[in-house]
């Protein structure tokens, strides 16, 4: 009980300033369509799966349940958020703890997924970071059944994982190595590819009913190579990828800094951790006897493949990439990582106390530098390496809204708002404003130059169009440009529109 509310005054330390962050981003478009269409028709889009790439309905679920619960208060998703990731860290420690039988790891590994602020905190800082809040509850919840014998509630909880976040569907894989953990499982040599299948034939055919329905929508293998959900499993991008995550799983045991030295420089000593770990073991492998070597080699495979088998959903991604795609992978490797600094220490003939009080440091440490690190990302609002920068876009969403309702409290319906400057997509295009203004006339253009035809001043949607539907024909009394300008936010009337189309503008960021 004691370690229960510990965990959960960490969790608070590190994570409390998200309740002060509004919708970000994607939230809008969300919010937009649950608040401006039939509930019936919203959800009957979310659960088909044509022409998506996609197909996550438990999400879009969630999300009409919590607009109904909290409206447009971003408070009660954010709490929603927290208590989840509360319970993921729970799931966390019950997973390890079933598997090492060890009370000390899984404290100490439930103490580091929880703190592990640069994998988790983008997903808890916006109401469309469900879908891996979710994933992740639902993912861990399904292994844990697993394990503890409950084959039927494990499959259907997978199933709900993978209507979630596509990354889930690895989990039967996962669970080939987690037999021989199973309560109940008493078969003394290795399980035949029968017996296997035996215990994870319900979850193999969920997955299946979800192949087929995924498969009606579009594949990310048929995008044009431009497209940012591109996938190739061949390429240069596929060691790019590894390094970046590798560099980001270490950041999570400690995040310091963003980057204390070169890219190439943190490879080298990554490299050398590998093969440090690969000799340390096979010493320690050669000074067993069979029993013991066999339940190592057990617990190497069960987490080692967990590990490369949550990655495997984003690897072969060619232009998207994000540090919290590692949260499936994130908990075997924080176990293989206090597994790794237990046997240097016990290789070394040091005391088990110093191994004990080193993992205890460690955690600590980790507390206290994710929450700082929070604070300090909050405060310098600074694009962060290998996420969407919601930080900064949660900043300046609310800088335009303020700026909106101070200087135009109505619109004219119809109103067309041109922003130079900044990235309308940070709240969604249309979608933020009209739920602002209560109006779904009113619309959101990126700015672009002016021009001038027989009918009158427009601009292009889409530049280079020839499609006269992309011409925006602009009405003087009906259009509104803003421009973010050197840091500050400022109007333009309408005779104004070219000079600021032409005008020099500094963005304060991307």
């Amino acid at each position: 009980m004691a370690l229960s509310l510990s965990l959960l005054v960490a969790v608070t330390a590190i994570y409390w300033k998200i309740f002060g962050y509004p919708f970000i981003y994607d939230d809008w478009g969300i919010l937009n369509s649950i608040i401006y269409h039939d509930p019936i028709a919203y959800l009957g889009s979310a659960f088909s799966p044509l022409g998506k790439i996609f197909y996550r309905p438990l999400g879009s679920l969630y999300f009409e349940i919590a607009y109904f619960l909290f409206k447009l208060d971003p408070a009660g998703f954010h709490a929603v958020a927290f208590l989840l990731h509360y319970c993921n860290s729970l799931l966390a420690v019950s997973i390890v703890r079933h598997v090492s039988k060890n009370l000390f790891f899984a404290w100490i590994a439930g103490f580091l997924y929880a703190a592990a602020i640069t994998v988790h905190m983008e997903p808890l800082l916006w109401m469309a970071g469900f879908y891996d809040v979710g994933g992740s509850f639902f993912l861990l919840s399904s292994m844990l059944l697993f394990l503890r014998g409950r084959k039927l509630f494990s499959a259907l909880t997978f199933f709900l994982g993978i209507l979630t976040k596509e990354a889930v569907v690895v989990l039967p894989a996962v669970l080939l190595f987690a037999v021989p953990f199973m309560q109940g499982n008493q078969e003394p040599r290795p399980s035949s590819l029968k017996s296997l299948f035996s215990k994870i034939w319900m979850h193999v055919s969920f997955l299946t009913i979800y192949l087929v329905l995924k498969g009606l929508g579009r594949s990310p293998l048929t995008l044009p190579d431009n497209d940012e959900l591109k996938i190739s499993f061949a390429g240069s991008h596929i060691f790019g990828n590894l390094e970046r995550y590798a560099q980001w799983a270490a950041g999570s045991i400690l995040p310091v800094k963003e980057s204390f030295m070169g890219n190439i420089a943190f490879t080298i000593i990554l490299v050398l951790i590998g093969a440090i770990s690969v000799i340390l073991w096979r010493v320690d492998y050669s000074a067993r006897d069979d029993t013991v070597k066999a339940h190592r080699l057990k617990l190497l495979l069960f987490w080692g493949n967990w590990f490369i088998l949550g990655l495997l959903p984003v690897l072969f991604l060619k232009h998207h990439i994000a540090r919290y795609f590692f949260v499936y992978s994130l908990l075997p490797f924080l176990v293989l990582g206090s597994n790794w600094i237990w046997r240097l220490f016990s290789l070394l003939r040091c005391k088990r106390s110093l191994a004990l009080s080193a993992l205890i440091v460690l955690v600590f440490l980790n507390v206290g530098f994710s929450s700082l690190y929070f604070l300090e990302k909050d405060r310098e609002g600074k694009r962060i390496q290998g996420t969407y920068n919601l930080i900064y876009k949660a900043a300046l969403t609310n800088d335009v809204r303020s700026f909106l309702l101070k200087e135009y409290p109505e619109l004219p319906r119809g109103a067309i708002l041109v922003f130079y400057g900044l990235d309308t997509k940070y709240f969604s295009q249309s979608a933020g404003p009209q739920i602002w203004y209560n109006d779904t006339s009113l619309s959101v253009y990126q700015g672009r130059p002016a021009e001038t035809d027989s009918t009158g001043t427009y601009f292009l949607t889409s530049p280079g169009s020839a499609n006269p539907r992309d011409k925006v024909y602009l009405d003087r009394g009906n259009v509104f440009v803003i421009v973010l300008y050197d840091g500050r936010l400022e109007k333009y009337d309408f005779p104004a529109y070219n000079d600021a189309s032409s005008h020099s503008i500094n963005r304060r960021g991307d």
